[in-house]
């Protein structure tokens, strides 16, 4: 009986003021964190234009059979897929720190929600990816183990 008594207490939970002045102080970081992040996705895309055209202008200028050109053109497209997923964890961050503040302060359950929600896609979002590299690495791993032992024989 104890037991149920303190699930229903959690989900009765209340912001009292040291949890808003937390939360407000973590909405300004998570601003600013979301702001740097969209200038370096900027240059991130900015750097993927730069690479791609400054390859292709090379290898046209000392006549390298195209190979600098696709380099460049694949160079480019890497630089643009990372911005495209680097896009969507620090939009989320932005929406929950534009969403939390006016929530708190005007206690607003929906927006609230709302906020917490963005906040859980940003974080759903990261840990898929980080599965992602993970399995990647364990790839590339397990074929450089197979490579190494057929080149040994």
């Amino acid at each position: 009986m104890e037991s149920h008594n303190q699930r229903q207490d959690i989900f009765n939970l209340t912001i009292d003021e040291e949890a808003k002045a937390h939360l407000l102080e973590t909405s300004r970081w998570t601003k600013f964190i979301a702001i740097i992040g969209f200038v370096f996705m900027g240059l991130l895309i900015l750097l993927g234009l730069f690479m791609g055209l400054g390859l292709s202008a090379f290898s046209e200028f000392y006549g390298s059979n195209g190979l600098g050109s696709t380099f460049g053109v694949g160079m480019m497209a890497v630089y643009f897929v990372i911005a495209v997923l680097y896009f969507f964890p620090i939009f989320y961050l932005y929406k929950y720190s534009v969403l939390i503040k006016p929530a708190i302060m005007g206690s607003n359950q929906q927006q609230f929600n709302l906020a917490l929600s963005y906040q859980r896609r940003m974080f759903k979002f990261i840990g898929i990816l980080f599965l992602i590299i993970l399995g990647l690495y364990a790839l590339m791993f397990v074929v450089g183990i197979i490579g190494a032992a057929v080149g040994s024989m």
